[in-house]
Order: C-alpha cells, then structure tokens, then sequence
C-alpha cells in the first residue's frame, strides 16, 4: 500500500508542477512573442498531437511486453524486445515524418486569416 500512495503523490505532484510550468510558459510566449505566435503554436502542437495517433498506444504493449522477460531475467528476449521496438518505432517516426510533410503544402487551409506581422506560407524570404 505504500508504493501506491507514493506513486499517486508523485503523479499529483508532476501534474501539478507541469501545469504550473505550461502556465508559465504560454505566459512568457504571450509576452514575449504575442497572441499570434501563440494561437499559431497552438496549432501546430494540435496538428503534431494529431500525428502522434500514428503511435496508437504502442508504448502500453511495450511495458506490458517487458513484464515476463524482466520478471524472469530473460535477458534474450529483451534484447529481442528493444530490437522490435526500435523497428517499429522507426516506422511510426517515418510515417509521422511523411504525414508532417505531406500536410506542409496545405497549412494556408487552416488559417482563415493569417496576421500581417506573420509570414505566409510558403515563405518566399526564408
């Protein structure tokens, strides 16, 4: 029962300090760069969320895959573990690479109305 109540103190307590430190952060953004920047790294980090699905909770069958061979010292099968993981994480980073890619021709779509001391896309300076 000790470790359980440990864990839950430990997550109450990153959540709550990553909530702080999320707060903070948009703050200084919303000072420093203004409301524009912010609504646009927004989304940004809402269209990334969305390619993150490519995941699909692959990282939950990882730990569950680590129970046996850790809880018998298999130490081969591990190995072969972190071998498929790393294939299959590749291929996920891959296609969130091409889907990101593939989306940046048609980001002007998802803004109405682009702020003037924004550049547009595509950048004809950068």
């Amino acid at each position: 029962m000790g470790n359980i109540t440990k864990n839950i103190k430990y997550v109450v307590a990153s959540e709550f300090l990553l909530a702080v430190l999320k707060f903070l952060s948009r703050r200084v953004f919303v000072l420093l760069l203004g409301r524009e920047y912010l609504g646009l790294n927004g989304l940004f980090t809402d269209m990334l969320s969305m390619l993150s699905l490519a995941e699909l909770g692959f990282s939950v069958s990882i730990t569950y895959g680590f129970y046996r061979p850790v809880a018998q010292g298999d130490t081969e099968m591990i190995k072969s573990l972190v071998r498929l993981y790393r294939r299959v994480y590749r291929i996920i980073g891959l296609a969130i690479l091409a889907l990101g890619l593939s989306l940046t021709p048609f980001l002007s779509f998802f803004f109405k109305e682009i702020p003037p001391n924004i550049p547009k896309f595509p950048c004809s300076t950068c």
